[in-house]
């Protein structure tokens, strides 16, 4: 459990930290672009205003046509509002300080002496208008001020709650989307983790059983592939180990039984005859207790090489040799 729940939180962490990358790049963009965009169309309005001729008939477009109000020459006290378009706010700013808006229900735009002194600069380059943010009663407003007559200025300006009201709906599609892509990690994490621990729960389960039975032929899954496999494969080869361990610990009971029970035999029944038959002739007794030494002694050996064979614990790494079968057979024989 606790595995598939690590697997989990990390992988809803990661794409917690993805989405919240993600979407500052997103928010920030978005913004940039927006912003980008309506100073565009600003300057794009103020190109429009200084290609209009400086002097010239007030009510004529370009087509020649007199009383029009679309294109009056820039000596006009009429604001070119066609032109503008898309605007929020727009008014006259004249040398004396006074202002005349634009149309009724534009507010008044903060201006201070630099934005009067363009009146006076008629081959105004774009790189030297000057874009401002400015509140005007709670709103956000971008603005910007161009040439129009020789005593006055036009300033104009585009209400930036457009791009809080887009930024703000895009707040809450990225939050969405990010709190989806987290669920769904966690999810994912979930399953993936469970996929990745359910071998892992299937050798706890054996671990715990051979502990219980001591049985160690209990089967031992090793399918599967990476880690996990190998240590299945890796489970295995050790309770392979354990029970071959385990017979030869057996066998070597068995055979020391059986070494043992011979001597053991010869000794009992030499004492034995000491102790019944009082009048043993005394080369008969010498032979007797020659025999008894004889087979102490063969306890004793028997009993230092099964020391040996339970203390070594490098039986392994012992050198390779030759071994002699005959005369190794006939000292057997011989006990």
């Amino acid at each position: 459990m606790k595995l598939r729940i690590g697997i989990s939180g990390s992988m809803a962490l990661v794409a917690v930290l993805v989405s919240v990358a993600g979407s500052l790049s997103a928010y920030n963009s978005t913004d940039t672009e927006l912003s980008q965009n309506i100073d565009s169309n600003l300057l794009d309005a103020a190109v429009r205003v200084l290609e209009i001729p400086l002097e010239g008939n007030e009510n004529e477009d370009e087509d020649g046509n007199e009383d029009s109000p679309i294109r009056p020459d820039r000596q006009s006290d009429l604001c070119p509002l066609a032109l503008l378009q898309p605007i929020d706010a727009a008014q006259l700013i004249y040398s004396d300080g006074t202002v005349e808006l634009c149309f009724t229900d534009s507010p008044l735009l903060p201006f201070d002496d630099q934005d009067i002194a363009k009146a006076n600069e008629s081959d105004l380059d774009l790189d030297d208008l000057r874009l401002d943010t400015v509140s005007v009663n709670g709103t956000q407003l971008r603005v910007i001020t161009v040439p129009w007559t020789s005593t006055g200025a036009l300033q104009y300006a585009r209400d930036l709650s457009e791009i809080d009201e887009v930024l703000m709906g895009l707040k809450v599609r990225l939050f969405l989307a990010g709190l989806f892509a987290t669920l769904g990690a966690w999810i994912l994490g979930w399953f993936i983790a469970g996929r990745l621990a359910r071998p892992i729960r299937r050798l706890s389960v054996v671990a715990t059983e051979v502990a219980t039975t001591r049985d160690l032929s209990i089967n031992v899954p090793t399918k599967g592939a990476g880690e996990v496999g190998e240590l299945g494969r890796s489970f295995s080869s050790m309770m392979t180990a354990l029970s071959t361990s385990l017979e030869q610990q057996h066998r070597l009971v068995s055979d020391a039984s059986h070494e043992l029970r011979t001597p053991l035999t010869a000794l009992r029944t030499n004492v034995e005859s000491l102790e019944l038959f009082q009048e043993i002739p005394e080369e008969e007794r010498r032979a007797m207790i020659r025999d008894i030494r004889l087979e102490v002694e063969e306890l004793a050996t028997l009993t230092a090489e099964l020391v040996d064979l339970a203390t070594d614990q490098l039986r392994s790494a012992e050198p390779m040799g030759t071994v002699d079968l005959l005369t190794l057979t006939r000292e057997i024989a011989e006990r």
